[in-house]
């Protein structure tokens, strides 16, 4: 594993998502992907309270299930919990729920069902830019005052709304953010083919901001594009489901299949792994990437992705 430091703490360069554990990944291989992923070095894990609501029964089960394995294997300082609150109804993703509260609501339900007394990450799951950040950030502040959070961290806010926010939040003496997570992977995103519009995709505009906040962490998720690469590698463009290619089909990214296949064939790495090194070898965003992991053979093939010769690496890390 490759690291970074955060205040002196390790931090993996690849996180763990668990946002299936529990449910349509039964406890028992969720505790199989921990236990693997925390042997190969791994110590971020990342949840949500909305997760798997969708789902019957699956409401705060992937937060119980992680709050579950720390305890059980006594990793508690070992590791970096990292979970959102804050996210609109499942019926509605319009409708904000960035009050006080309801965030207070959502932090207390995480630190019962993780089982912990702080959350290393606490994340707003969505902005609300009806709302000034004035507002918003003491609150979060109130968070990390109380000892139940470590850090903050945006999800799916532009970077120019979390430099307006770390700004206020500096001048009046409050938490900023230290971490953000959007969508980015080495496929462009088509944004008409993503059907959530409060989502915040990886574009030439926000990547400039997000190496403009350099104190901020970036953790991208879909950081695999669901499987875009090595499923067109192996199987054709023409196999792959409405949806991906809604998504993902487009000239950038049939020209960096190419790219993908090729060190693919070379290396002996996954077309998936290769891609992860778009984030991976970044030198100008300290970035984290999120990686899920159904099984084992996805989740050793994620982590394989640090073993890309470095020969390759100013190939595949162009900007967006």
């Amino acid at each position: 594993m490759i690291y970074t430091q955060k205040d002196g703490r390790k931090l993996a360069k690849i996180a763990l998502g668990g946002a299936d554990f529990g449910t349509n990944v039964s406890k028992q291989d969720s505790f199989a992907l921990m236990d693997l992923y925390f042997e190969n070095g791994g110590n971020i894990l990342d949840t949500a309270r909305v997760y798997c609501t969708w789902l019957e029964n699956g409401a705060n089960v992937s937060e119980s299930t992680i709050g579950e394995w720390v305890k059980s294997r006594g990793v508690r300082e070992q590791i970096w919990i990292s979970t959102k609150g804050g996210h609109p109804p499942i019926i509605d993703h319009h409708i904000s729920r960035i009050q006080k509260k309801e965030l207070r609501k959502d932090i207390e339900e995480s630190l019962r069902y993780l089982q912990t007394d702080y959350i290393d990450m606490y994340f707003l799951h969505r902005d609300d830019e009806s709302k000034p950040v004035e507002e918003i950030m003491p609150i979060l502040h109130e968070f990390v005052k109380e000892g139940k959070a470590r850090y903050i961290g945006a999800g799916n806010w532009t970077a120019e709304r979390i430099a307006k926010a770390n700004a206020f939040a500096r001048e009046n003496g409050l938490t900023p953010f230290s971490f953000s997570q959007i969508m980015w992977s080495y496929a462009k995103v088509n944004k008409e083919g993503e059907p959530d519009d409060t989502l915040v995709i990886m574009d030439e505009k926000e990547y400039a901001g997000c190496v403009e906040n350099k104190d901020v962490i970036l953790m991208p998720y879909s950081s695999q594009a669901q499987g875009f690469y090595t499923l067109a590698a192996e199987r054709g463009v023409e196999t792959l489901s409405d949806r991906h290619k809604a998504k993902y089909v487009n000239e950038t990214n049939l020209a960096r299949l190419q790219t993908a296949k090729r060190i693919s064939q070379e290396c002996g790495l996954s077309p998936t792994a290769v891609g992860l090194n778009h984030l991976l070898r970044n030198t100008e965003i300290d970035t984290h990437p999120l990686i899920g992991g159904f099984n084992k053979e996805l989740l050793l093939d994620s982590l394989q992705a640090l073993d890309l010769p470095e020969k390759y690496f100013e190939e595949i890390t162009e900007k967006p």
